[in-house]
């Protein structure tokens, strides 16, 4: 009797695999029911992305400050909202900024974020008309060799008042050149 379940069981387990496997891999339906064609949406031309962009936004300066002292570089990046009307920051993350150290030769040698782990959820800050918001970060730089380097900061903003951020927008990146160990 036994031998007999076990092979029920086993039969109508071979029978549920055989029968996940017959609809269409690439959407999971049933390849003999018809498809639901959904008509894309229209794009907004890059003129009309720059106008959002910058209509909203050309109130925020972003500000980017470096001191190397005693081989450690100080990175102070403020956003300030210069405009008369208050602003709500969405970040889709617990990573507010990114900092990226690139050597002469233009070579990645520093990135804040490679050796982090960030929340992933929606945080929102509030930054009213005439006040900022400052980040700062201490790099040890004592091991690198002695020269130019360029700091690129940026926030990883994700809205602004409810408006995605484009990932080019001038406005929340700055770079400055810094010289190390001189």
């Amino acid at each position: 009797m036994k031998k007999y379940i076990f092979s029920l069981c086993i039969a109508m387990l071979c029978i549920g695999l055989v029968a996940c496997g017959t609809g269409d891999q690439q959407t999971g339906s049933n390849p003999n029911e018809p498809e639901d064609i959904e008509t894309p949406e229209e794009q907004p031309s890059d003129e009309e992305e720059q106008a959002i962009d910058e209509g909203e936004w050309e109130s925020l300066k972003f500000k980017l400050e470096t001191t190397e002292q005693g081989g450690k570089l100080d990175v102070q990046m403020t956003l300030t909202n210069e405009g008369s009307e208050d602003m709500t920051l969405t970040f889709s993350s617990g990573q507010r900024f990114e900092i990226i150290l690139l050597d002469q030769n233009q070579a990645e040698v520093y990135r804040y974020s490679a050796d982090k782990m960030f929340t992933m959820a929606l945080e929102q800050e509030e930054l009213k008309a005439g006040q900022d918001i400052s980040f700062t970060e201490a790099i040890d730089v004592s091991g690198f060799d002695s020269g130019s380097y360029e700091v690129v900061a940026t926030l990883v903003l994700y809205e602004i008042n409810g408006q995605e951020v484009a990932d080019s927008h001038g406005l929340i990146e700055s770079t400055e050149t810094v010289e190390i160990g001189q």
